[in-house]
This record gives structure tokens, C-alpha cells and sequence, in this order.
């Protein structure tokens, strides 16, 4: 708790100061004044808390900022949140007595109610502290950037047309750093499925950028690196010690370790890449590659340099050498993840291929089906219309575990399950929810067009074609945007009804792929990006689209 006031204290301390800067520009002297002694009050709190020795920054490292954070379970926030709340409340209720005090009573309820709750199950709270350290250049070059910016802000309201900019600019700038921060995620499953696995705990700091150890080709004459074809997969490996008729496969990874017969005349010796590690031998410091690992652990490495060891072959063991590091992606991430799934699969292929075939169809059968329920409902007269109305869109109050396991009896009578039918037939059928959407847009387009087109001759069906479909393009987008996300990541459909590994979907893949490799971060890494990157690109171009047409009426076509 110390710990925490002394954080809150030196950042209100900052706070403070940047208030004092502002004020200055302004040449608002008396609150520059208040403002300045709270910065320095703040500090001196800061600084003659008693700070926890496992919290402090070592010497010479420059300036640091304390941080912390509260972890608690869902007790713990429960309460956080309905004390804030009750002491909001609280402090309205006391600022005026005339203001009703129903919702202090509320707010009490809530309170008390929580506390009792969080005593049954009890609250598991956390405080996560830390530093944020630099050196005193770079603090005074922030600080020097923030006084920039003011100044430039403060030369800019000065007049009206100043003012409208330098508004419009930290708009623009709150938006762009609220997507950075909402991206960091994003930009956290990218980089890390560039990553080494020995780079992802980062025992010596953090690091965003990527990197990748140095390998080198090498090729061993006492136990070759065979390429060659089994059963029409081309598999890589090493001739079984002992046995030379038998070859132990390496890749593809999926294969790992299966021993098959050697096919002396269709296999050639190939090169591998082995690691570079440096190290220290007689003395002086070396590099060199791994050209062979030992059943007990240690391991024969080749030196390359200096020139006075180069060539000299030394068995060391893994803890006296070190990688050597270089910056940049590791791109091979992406064909290792492939090579962990089942040979018939084509390396995802197949599964890219079953998933397309269904967001095609899906998307198409729910685009007509539900336009045109939509229009009929819309534009149409029919006995009780309002009744089958009212009865489609209650349906949508049904859980999708209520209609799953008649849905799964229907298709099993119909011979389609281990089919991809029970997957994309339903979308011609339409849902309640999509139908909703398109005949509130029908509805608003005027009648007008209608009577033109029967006028000049239009049936229903040419109407609905020719003049009514165009009008609703962006309903339309967002309806298909839609329908290609939820089929695209759609796991349950497939786990349901499909048994064949030929019929599995990406989503279906990545769940059993992260079950199998979930203790390789990067790979699954790699392969989740595999799985979104149609996503990203599919919403990314259609994004203009789906904002009209969540903000448009019937006439977004215009």
C-alpha cells in the first residue's frame, strides 16, 4: 500500500508539473504557483516513502518512475467498482443537499451486497510492482517535446481558425494513440510468431523487435543428411546408427522420429543448417558451428574464427557456449507450423480449400434467402404477415444449444453428417436476425421507386432485382462481412458434424493444433496469424462498407 501512495504521488507530482507548464503559456501566474508547489509536494511524498528494496531501480541506471498495478479476482473488482461508485455518489449527495439521495441508498445496497459475497468466496488481490527507468537525457527530451507541443498549441488558439486545428489535431492524435494501444495485441501475435522459442522468455530484457539465431550450412561425412521419397512425400532424416538400412525422419515435423527403409537409389546427401554459438576456448573467445550433439549432451563444434583456432573440432557443453543472435524475423516459423499437420491435409490446403467452399456458399445463401424474406416482408402483403413476423424474429430469443441436438437428428436422417452440407445448407434458409436488418433498410427506401418500376413494366421479382437490391448495397456488405467472419471462425459446426480429417476447417485445425503445441508459443503464434490474415483482409478492404452500412438507412446506396 506504501508502495502504491508513493506511485500515485509521484505521478500526480508529474501531472502537476505539466499543469505549471501550461498555466505558464497561458501566463496564468497563480495557478502556475499552486500547481508547481503540488508537483514538488508530490515528489517529496514520493520520495520519503519507505520503498520496498525488491522495487528499487539499480544505481547508475538512470531516472525511473514507479508503476504498479492492482490484480484481483471478480469479488475483489466487484467491490473496487461498487465502493467508487457509493463514494461518487456520496460526494454529489453531500455537494447538494437537494438532490435526491435514492441512489446513494442504491449504491450502499450494491456495496454491502458485494462485501458479503466477496466474504463467502474471498478476494485474491495482487499488487504488481515496478519501474520504468531511463536516463536523464531522455526524460529531459520528453519533457522538452511535451513544452514543444504546448507551446505550439498555445501559439495556435490564438485565433479561432488556430483553435479549430489544434482541436482537430489532438483528436486525431487521442484516436491514433487509442488504435496503437488497441493494436498492441496484434502487434504482440505478429512479432511473436517471428520469434525463436529460446526469445520468448527474454531473460535479459524486453524487446519487441524480433530475432533470429545464425545458422550455417554444413555437411557431416560420418552421418549424412539424407533427402529422399516415401511413399510420395519427400521426407529428409539420418541413417539409423548401426543400421544404415534404416533412415530416422527429421522432416517433415510431423514425421519426426518415425524410422523407415533406407532407398539408397533415390536418396542424396544434403546440407543442414546448424547453429553458430560463440564461447571461450584456451583463452580466447571463438565462434564456430554445431556440427554434432552427443546422446550425453555436449556437443562437437567446428570452429570458424579466430584463424589461429579455425577448423579445430572441441567438445563443449551447451552451458559454456552461446547463440549467436542477429535482428530480424524468422520466416520459417510459418512452413514449421505446417509441417506439424496430418500429410493428407496438403500442408492446410485442404483445409483452406473446405473452409472457402463453405464462406462461399454460406455467404451466398444467406445474402438471397434473407433479401428476399426481408423484401417480403418489407414490401409485400400476405394473410398475418405481422404474426410470421413476430414468430421469425422470437426465434431469435432460442439458445443455440436448444435447436442443436434436433438439428444433429435431422441431418443424421438425412445421411449428411461427416458432410460439409450440414455446414452451408442452412444459410439458404434464412435467420431471423439478418432478415431484421434488411427490412428495416427495405422499409425506408421510398415507394416511390416501386410505382416507377411497375410503371414501366417491373414484376416483383424485377423490382426486387433491378431496383431494390442496389439500394441496400451497404446492408448487404455488412450482412456479408458478417456471415464470412462467423463461418470463417466457426469451430462448433465442424467439431458437430464432421468425423473426416478431409473435412476439417481452419478454425477446426487451429483449436487441435493449439491443443497438440501449446507449449511452442511461436508456432502457435504462427499459425493463429495463418488463421486471421484472410480475416484482417477481408474486413480491412470491406471497411468502408460496413461503415455505411451500419450508419446508413434504406438510401445508402446513394
Amino acid at each position: 500500500m506504501i508502495y502504491a501512495v508513493g506511485t500515485l504521488a509521484a505521478w500526480l507530482g508529474i501531472a502537476a508539473l505539466l499543469t505549471a507548464i501550461a498555466s505558464c503559456l497561458r501566463r496564468n501566474w497563480r495557478r502556475a504557483w499552486v500547481s508547481g508547489l503540488l508537483a514538488g509536494l508530490g515528489w517529496m511524498i514520493s520520495g520519503l516513502l519507505p520503498m520496498t528494496p525488491e522495487s528499487r531501480v539499480a544505481p547508475g541506471s538512470g531516472w525511473s518512475l514507479p508503476v504498479v498495478w492492482l490484480t484481483m479476482n471478480v469479488w475483489g473488482w466487484m467491490v473496487a467498482f461498487c465502493g467508487v461508485g457509493l463514494l461518487i455518489r456520496l460526494g454529489q449527495a453531500l455537494s447538494s443537499w437537494r438532490q435526491r439521495h435514492r441512489p446513494v441508498w442504491g449504491w450502499l445496497g450494491c456495496t454491502l451486497a458485494s462485501i458479503a459475497l466477496a466474504g463467502h468466496f474471498g478476494i485474491e488481490a495482487n499488487l504488481l510492482k515496478g519501474r520504468i527507468s531511463a536516463a536523464p537525457l531522455s526524460w529531459l527530451g520528453g519533457l522538452m517535446w511535451v513544452v514543444v507541443g504546448m507551446l505550439i498549441f498555445a501559439w495556435a488558439g490564438r485565433t479561432p481558425q488556430g483553435a479549430r486545428w489544434s482541436r482537430g489535431l489532438a483528436t486525431h492524435a487521442a484516436l491514433v494513440l487509442g488504435s496503437i494501444l488497441f493494436s498492441i495485441p496484434l502487434f504482440w501475435l505478429l512479432l511473436t510468431s517471428f520469434r525463436e522459442d529460446r526469445d520468448t522468455n527474454m531473460a535479459d530484457g524486453f524487446r519487441w523487435w524480433p530475432r533470429v539465431m545464425v545458422t550455417t550450412e554444413h555437411v557431416d561425412p560420418k552421418n549424412p543428411y539424407l533427402e529422399m521419397s516415401y511413399r510420395g512425400q519427400r521426407v529428409e532424416g539420418f541413417l539409423l546408427e548401426g543400421n544404415p538400412a534404416q533412415v530416422r525422419i527429421e522432416r517433415p515435423s510431423i514425421m519426426r522420429g518415425l524410422t523407415v527403409p533406407h532407398d539408397a537409389a533415390n536418396s542424396r546427401t544434403i546440407s543442414q543448417r546448424v547453429p553458430v554459438v560463440t564461447g571461450e576456448y584456451e583463452g580466447q573467445l571463438f565462434e564456430g558451428k554445431v556440427v554434432r550433439s552427443r546422446p550425453d549432451g555436449l556437443q562437437e563444434i567446428l570452429i570458424l574464427r579466430p584463424a589461429s583456432l579455425a577448423q579445430k573440432e572441441i567438445v563443449l557443453s551447451p552451458g559454456d557456449t552461446q547463440p549467436v543472435w542477429r535482428s530480424g524475423p524468422k520466416w520459417s516459423n510459418y512452413s514449421a507450423a505446417t509441417e506439424y499437420l496430418p500429410l493428407e491435409s496438403e500442408r492446410g490446403l485442404l483445409y483452406l480449400r473446405n473452409t472457402l467452399f463453405l464462406v462461399v456458399m454460406t455467404v451466398i445463401g444467406t445474402v438471397l434467402s434473407c433479401s428476399i424474406v426481408a423484401y417480403g416482408f418489407a414490401r409485400v402483403r400476405f394473410f398475418a404477415k405481422n404474426f410470421w413476423y413476430a414468430l421469425l424474429l422470437a426465434t431469435m430469443m432460442l439458445p443455440g444449444a436448444v435447436t442443436l441436438l434436433p438439428s444433429f437428428l435431422i441431418f443424421r436422417e438425412l445421411g449428411w453428417i461427416d458432410t460439409l452440407l450440414p455446414l452451408w445448407v442452412p444459410a439458404f434458409f434464412a435467420g431471423a436476425f439478418n432478415v431484421f436488418l434488411l427490412r428495416q433498410f427495405f422499409s425506408s427506401i421510398p415507394m416511390e421507386l416501386e410505382d416507377a418500376a411497375r410503371v414501366d413494366g417491373c414484376t416483383i421479382l424485377q423490382t426486387f432485382w433491378r431496383i431494390m437490391m442496389p439500394q441496400i448495397k451497404p446492408a448487404l456488405t455488412v450482412v456479408s462481412i458478417w456471415t464470412f467472419m462467423g463461418t470463417w471462425n466457426n469451430f462448433m459446426g465442424p467439431l458437430i458434424y464432421t468425423n473426416s480429417p478431409e473435412k476439417m476447417t481452419v478454425a477446426y485445425a487451429l483449436q487441435l493444433f493449439l491443443g497438440d503445441h501449446s507449449a511452442e508459443p511461436t508456432l502457435m503464434m504462427a499459425f493463429a496469424t495463418m488463421a486471421m490474415l484472410p480475416v484482417l483482409i477481408v474486413f480491412f478492404a470491406a471497411q468502408k462498407y460496413f461503415i455505411e452500412g451500419v450508419t446508413l438507412s434504406g438510401l445508402g446506396g446513394r
